[in-house]
Order: C-alpha cells, then structure tokens, then sequence
C-alpha cells in the first residue's frame, strides 16, 4: 500500500512540473490563432460575427414594442431581470423592415442596455486568422470590418462593437418631426 502511495505522490509531482514548465516556456510563435464566429441571418443578409463580441445568447421573449421613428428600435424586452432595449440588426444593415417576430437576441459585450434580434444563427466555426481579411473601409463597410474567406464560402464579419456605436451615435441625433399630413380636398 505504502509502494502504491509514494508512485500517487510521484506521479502528482511530475504533473505539476510538466503543468508548470508548459508556463514557463515561451509561446510557439507557429501557433495559428483562431476565432470563434457564429454565422447569422438578419433579414436578407447572412453575416458571420466574432463570438467574443457577444455576452449572450437568448431566445428572443415578449417583445413590448414602442412608438418611436428611431430606426431599428423594435421595444424592450426582459432578459435576467434587465430591461434591454430591442434593436433589428436587419435594420442596422439596410434590410427593409419585416413583421416577422425576432428569434434570438444577442446581447451584445459593449452594452448592458441593449440588444441585438436577428432571425436566426445558422453556424458557428472556428476559423484561422488566416481566413479573415480586412474590408477596403469605405462607408458601406462600416459595420463590417471584415471579410470571412473559405473554400466553401466567404462572408461579411460584423463587428457587435460598432453597431453598438453606431446605435449610441443615432440616439445623439434629434428625433426627425413626423411628416405634416396631407389636407384632404373638399
């Protein structure tokens, strides 16, 4: 019995050194860094977005909606006690707007009072560095800072990040006045 502890204790001991020199060495400067991307459908665009971006992940509950001409604000949902304002990532990307009921909501890591529908999550890889290409930067690209390149398929990267700037930067803008109704002709 005494033979079967001390070989426990050696073994435990040459583990803890193996786990410790793993720290102690420098970084394999060969290894391929990879992301984490989820690949969504948000109205008529299919996306791919950095998963570190996302703090989480829900099913989209009741949707209270709100009169407001703020587009993209669809209402405010309850999520773990917090009340989020609900924002169409279709409407953030140009998509007209559609009456179908959001399916997941992705809260987004840069804000605490938000989040992001969109009408489905179709994939999540996990790809090289290599495989992502960074966009010309011209306005259109704004949102999508990236390019995701496969053999199979290459995708926009939408930066969680920046559509929430861009959404902090709209609620800066002054409300645009309805429109003055037309008089009917006696």
């Amino acid at each position: 019995m005494k033979q079967t502890v001390d070989s426990l204790a050696e073994r435990l001991h040459e583990l803890q050194r193996h786990f410790d020199d793993a720290f102690a060495r420098p970084q394999d400067a060969t290894a391929v860094s990879t992301h984490q991307l989820l690949a969504i459908r948000a109205g008529e665009f299919r996306v791919m977005l950095r998963l570190a971006e996302v703090a989480g992940i829900h099913p989209c509950p009741k949707l209270v909606a709100l009169p407001t001409p703020r587009p993209g604000l669809l209402g405010v949902v309850g999520v773990r006690g917090r009340v989020l304002a609900v924002y169409s990532m279709a409407a953030l990307l140009g998509s007209p707007r559609s009456e179908a009921t959001p399916r997941w909501l992705l809260l987004p890591r840069a804000s605490d009072q938000m989040a992001l529908c969109v009408d489905s999550i179709e994939a999540f890889v996990n790809v090289s560095g290599s495989a992502l290409y960074p966009t010309s930067g011209a306005p259109e690209d704004a949102l999508c800072p990236e390019i995701f390149n496969s053999s199979s398929t290459t995708q926009p990267v939408l930066s969680i990040t920046r559509a929430v700037a861009a959404i902090r930067r709209s609620l800066e803008l002054p409300i645009p006045a309805p429109a003055a109704p037309v008089p009917k002709e006696p």
